[in-house]
């Protein structure tokens, strides 16, 4: 009887350090998980910061009245609606089948916009 309770209380050990890895995998694997995500937001919010650097070379942002730091959200929320409803009329107004040649266009239209900010940049 006493081996049989020694057995016992040895499966009982193994079932523990088992146990015991597999919450310890689990937490990595959560742990993993959350900074995949983070890394995921990050980049997003990098592309983000971008596009608004981009939209900020053409004259949008004169048209619809908006300051750099303003809060579009939360005090100027006409200035988005107006911000919103221009460029999605411009989309609306073009053709969804772009082809090589019309990428290649507006890639030819960006360059230009870019180099000529960062010429007016350096210049200042």
């Amino acid at each position: 009887m006493n081996t049989s309770l020694k057995n016992i209380s040895k499966q009982c050990d193994n079932i523990e350090i088992k146990l015991n890895r597999l919450l310890a995998q689990r937490a990595k694997l959560k742990q993993n998980h959350i900074s995949v995500a983070k890394k995921e937001r990050k980049a997003r919010t990098r592309t983000l910061i971008q596009l608004g650097g981009l939209l900020s070379l053409t004259p949008i942002l004169d048209i619809c009245n908006i300051k750099l730091g303003e809060d579009l959200q939360i005090s100027a929320q006409d200035k988005a609606n107006t911000f919103l409803g221009i460029i999605s009329t411009l989309f609306d107004s073009l053709s969804n089948d772009f082809d090589a040649s019309d990428l290649d266009h507006f890639k030819t239209i960006g360059s230009s916009l870019r180099l000529s900010h960062l010429m007016n940049k350096s210049g200042a």
